[in-house]
């Protein structure tokens, strides 16, 4: 807001004194102090002073700052009606503002206002930034009188007069003075700089220009007067004189009526007569070489002309370090360079005994060094097989359940396809033997027929990963159909299991792949197919079908132990062909395995004389680039239709066995890559003579990449991934945790059998730890375990490591590819007081190098934490309500396997006995729609039994109060010779009204097998 001066000649305003020669008495003029913060910013300022800024009447000066260093007398003085950085600042410690002047923010000591003024605002008086420094410079000696127009290149004069037109073509000009008549012009066609080391005179010449041409800036053409004192340096030019241009002079500068100007001025003094017209246009770069930091190490900065110049350093001058011990810091043409250091050179030590430190390229690399342990052939993960009828499924407790098929197109359309293995000039036929010169490698000795795989299987895991993206390598695959240029996708990828080329009936080569495509990992197009590939056409058989992961999936990136696990079959008799996928990043609760059986189209069967596996780019040949990422890939192959696992019958099998001949070679058929680099050299082990085993370990640096750490298992096939339950596995049966009468023998490749605990008895818990998939040892591994009482619902625990970890008397060191046990840790068992007799064992694990777990009872989402459940009597699940609050349970009950059907008026006779004295869960189950069919409630006498229809049974919730307790007992009545067959019972407890956890869900089984069958 502007305030009027209204007040008569002679008086002023003060800030903190009293002045203009009045007394105490005089009244004092003007706005109170708003304590603004004045500019200081050299490039801001529209003229600079050292001594005083004069202007006359009716001076115009428009944007930019106005400001005089500390000194005596007037400041700033401006005259009748002008108006001088009005929206702007003023800074003079005194400022004279003559009648009705008008100003911006002034910055003052003392004001002297006249009659009429007004200003923006007053607060206390703040230097202005300093004026630019003028650096040394040698003018020329040769005169140069311009008394027509003329054209002047770049050099160094010694007077010059212009009465003329002198246009400067650009760059840097040194005179010794120069002199204006009237009428002269000094005009510049491109950016140059004017240095005067005397004087500027122009007192009685008129009509002066100077400035750039045309529409060029202020900036483009600077002016800088190095004389002394107003007698040998200096500017004074006439009247009407125009100038654009950024001026610094160290004497004063001087200008006649009618000046009008644009730029900036920095001088010792800066006059202006009246009617001035003086625009701000960019303003001085700098004042000081401090100014001019590029933060640059490479350049030397300076402020020379008011402008910033960086001169480029020597080159071979040390610069800032990149923190990378493979390459030297250097400057070169000015700009900090980090060339690489020789091959070979020292680099900081991984800590991995296993590998060389030295650099390569400008990296810190750590090749394996020949000592890095080859993980022992290690088969992957059991899967169910996939239906015998056409369709597509997905796997439940229940066994496998029909879903939608994706159509092929759909998959080609939204995401692109594999990349086609390369053709071949002319068919391709394996011939018998295998020649040395095949492409594809012998499965048996060169004297014999070759047996083709009727089925194959590839488990993909991740130990350690940072990211991984989809891209498209640099530079791109020259093959037809693939990608030139694309944006790189995070967490996407394809996982691909591959068969060799065959002939088709139609002459041409055929290919199958095997394959999982996922476009980023929150999103939920997953989809697996068999791809059907004429590698002679480079075509895919679009009638085909795939399978399409629906939500939910992981909304998160892979981590540590994420796996992809792939299995393709082909069945001669049949004709047809299947995959079974199963994958870690879904969301708890829901299916993980899927399949899709599908028609043998082009022949595999008979053909299939190698495989092999990887993790790839998504798809159009592009490349999955992983950083700091490890990849184990266990493969397996089988040549009899009935071996599908290591434990599988070879009864039946074809004469002709796989062992000893099978070899594996780690390539891929498609023009799809990863950065991943081979880490030793693996071999093949046989579990039975049909079945072949290896073990690939890839990572990013081609050395031994380990997250440092083992890892407890849930269930059996539980590799470490989280959350172990992803499909609804019961995770309170870990194999890793033993409970056995003291003293007793056990070794690390034991099965835990004791699930009953004999009252006032001792008892030793052993803890089994896995490296199975490092290839580094792991030391100082130690478990902290507890046992819960009770409770299946919530867990009062209590220690028997002295709440602390400890690797009892083990060494605590987990060989690569190995695994050790921990202990013993005691227990005994109480005699009285074991409630419903239900236990809950949790072991909780950490090595060297690693952070303990933060919450030890959560076994699904951690592979530091497993849990086995104990209890003194069979088949008892006792569910407690310890939560401090009401609940409701949800109670599902499942029959594994699932092919024990059972039945609601014959054998197999399996039932759960719930307590329930005042009838209320009978109430709510006999009511629910399912009795009768699904299972069958009925009372007997306090208690309610639940007889089970079919393999997988889900109650109605119910209540179960603060502090109630109510105890489930399973019932197992089998025919003769049923094979064994367990009771699940899993439950979760909820806040009624969310539905919200309130305890970890939790559970208890029991198993039984059907009387012998007597011959």
């Amino acid at each position: 807001m502007m305030r009027a001066m209204t007040r008569g000649f002679g008086f002023c305003v003060a800030l903190g004194l009293f002045g203009c020669g009045q007394s105490a008495s005089d009244e004092n003029v003007g706005r109170e102090a708003q304590l603004l913060t004045a500019p200081t910013q050299v490039n801001t300022f529209a003229l600079l002073a050292s001594g005083h800024v004069k202007l006359g009447d009716r001076t115009t000066l428009t944007g930019g700052h106005v400001g005089v260093a500390p000194g005596s007398g007037d400041s700033v003085t401006e005259g009748f009606s002008a108006q001088i950085a009005v929206g702007s600042a003023t800074l003079g410690q005194r400022i004279v503002l003559k009648d009705r002047a008008v100003a911006g923010d002034l910055f003052a000591t003392t004001v002297v206002p006249g009659t009429g003024v007004s200003y923006s605002s007053l607060s206390p008086y703040a230097a202005p930034p300093a004026q630019p420094v003028i650096a040394a410079f040698s003018a020329g000696t040769t005169p140069l009188t311009v008394n027509a127009p003329t054209t002047l290149a770049a050099g160094n004069f010694g007077q010059v007069t212009v009465n003329s037109t002198l246009t400067l073509s650009g760059g840097t000009y040194q005179f010794q003075n120069l002199t204006f008549g009237t009428n002269a012009v000094l005009q510049a066609s491109a950016a140059s700089v004017v240095r005067v080391a005397g004087k500027v005179s122009g007192a009685n010449a008129n009509f002066v220009r100077i400035g750039p041409t045309g529409t060029q800036p202020a900036a483009n053409f600077r002016l800088i007067v190095a004389g002394a004192n107003d007698t040998t340096g200096g500017i004074t030019l006439g009247t009407d004189a125009r100038v654009t241009a950024l001026v610094v002079s160290r004497a004063s500068v001087t200008m006649g009526d009618r000046f009008n100007g644009k730029g900036a001025i920095a001088a010792s003094n800066v006059t202006g007569g009246n009617d001035t017209s003086f625009t701000f246009q960019t303003g001085f770069e700098c004042s000081a070489d401090a100014g001019c930091d590029d933060g640059n190490a490479c350049t030397a900065d300076s402020c020379l002309d008011a402008k910033c110049v960086h001169t480029a350093r020597p080159n071979g001058t040390s610069c800032t370090s990149d923190s990378n011990e493979c390459t030297n810091d250097v400057c070169s043409a000015g700009a900090c360079m980090h060339p690489s250091v020789a091959d070979g050179s020292s680099c900081p030590d991984d800590g991995d005994t296993c590998t060389a430190d030295a650099c390569a390229s400008g990296v810190c690399a750590h090749p394996g060094n020949g000592t890095c342990p080859v993980l022992p052939p290690i088969p992957p993960r059991a899967l169910p097989r996939a239906p015998s009828q056409v369709g597509c499924y997905w796997y439940t407790l229940n066994g496998w359940e029909a879903i939608p098929c994706e159509p092929v197109q759909d998959v080609i359309t939204g995401v692109g396809v594999p990349a086609i293995p390369p053709a071949i000039s002319s068919p391709y036929v394996e011939q018998t033997p295998n020649p040395t010169t095949s492409r594809n490698k012998v499965l048996v000795a060169d004297s014999t027929t070759p047996r083709p795989f009727v089925f194959a299987q590839a488990e993909i895991m991740f130990p350690a990963i940072d990211s991984v993206t989809d891209a498209v390598p640099s530079p791109p695959d020259p093959f037809p159909g693939c990608a030139s240029s694309g944006s790189p996708t995070p967490n996407a990828l394809s996982v691909q299991l591959n068969t060799n080329k065959f002939l088709m009936a139609n002459g041409d080569n055929g290919a199958i792949q095997f394959a999982i495509q996922s476009t980023g990992l929150n999103d939920s197009a997953i989809h697996m197919c068999a791809w059907q590939v004429d590698a002679t056409t480079q075509s895919y058989d679009a009638t085909s079908v795939c399978v399409k992961a629906p939500p939910p999936t992981r909304d998160t990136p892979l981590h540590a132990f994420d796996f992809v696990n792939i299995a393709g079959s082909v069945d001669p008799t049949a004709g047809t062909m299947s995959i079974v996928v199963q994958l870690s990043w879904v969301e708890p609760g829901s299916p993980n395995i899927y399949a899709q059986t599908g028609v043998d189209k082009y022949g595999l069967a008979n053909h299939w004389v190698e495989f092999d596996a990887a993790v790839l780019g998504l798809g159009n040949c592009t490349q999955a680039q992983f950083t700091n990422a490890s990849a184990v890939t266990r493969m397996m192959g089988s040549t009899c239709t009935s071996v599908t696992s290591p434990t599988s019958s070879t009864a039946g099998c074809p004469a002709g066995p796989l062992e000893p001949n099978a070899k594996f070679e780690n390539r891929t058929a498609t023009a799809e890559t990863n950065n991943l680099a081979q880490v030793g050299a693996p071999s093949v082990s046989y579990p039975n003579p049909y079945l072949a085993v290896t073990n690939v370990t890839q990572s990013t640096s081609g050395a031994c990449i380990d997250p440092k750490h083992v890892y407890v298992r849930d269930y059996t096939s539980d590799s470490g991934a989280v959350p172990s339950n992803a499909a609804g596995q019961a995770f309170w049966e870990s194999p890793d945790i033993f409970l056995v009468p003291k003293d007793s023998p056990v070794n690390a490749d034991s099965t835990p059998a004791q699930s009953l605990i004999t009252p006032d008895t001792d008892f030793d818990v052993w803890v089994r730890v896995h490296n199975d998939l490092g290839c580094a040892q792991v030391t100082g591994a130690k478990a902290l375990v507890y046992i819960a009482d009770p409770g299946a619902l919530s867990m009062p625990w209590a220690t028997l490591t002295n709440n602390d970890y400890s690797a009892g008397t083990a060494t605590g060191t987990v060989q690569a590819g190995g695994k050790t046990l921990l202990g013993p840790f005691h227990y005994h068992s109480p005699s009285t007081g074991f409630g419903d007799g239900h236990k809950c064992l949790i072991a909780a694990i950490k090595a060297d190098g690693e952070d303990p777990v933060s919450n030890f009872f959560d076994a699904p989402n951690s592979n530091q934490v497993a849990q086995r459940n104990v209890q003194f009597e069979n088949c008892a699940f006792p569910l407690t309500n310890a939560t401090g609050t009401d609940g409701q349970v949800e109670i599902a009950l499942n029959v594994v396997p699932p092919e024990t059907a059972p039945s609601l008026s014959t054998l197999p006779n399996i039932s759960v006995t719930f307590d329930d004295d005042d009838s209320s869960w009978y109430n709510t189950w006999v009511n629910q729609p399912e009795n009768g069919s699904t299972y069958l409630a009925t009372r007997v006498g306090n208690k309610t039994v639940v007889r089970l229809g079919k393999p997988s049974v889900t109650l109605h919730t119910v209540t179960l109060a603060n502090g109630a307790s109510r105890t489930a007992v399973g019932n197992l009545e089998l025919p003769q010779g049923t094979s064994l067959t367990t009771l699940a019972l899993n439950a979760a407890l909820r806040n009624p009204s969310t539905g919200v956890l309130l305890a970890p869900a939790n559970g208890g089984s029991c198993e039984m097998a059907g009387p012998p069958i007597i011959q």
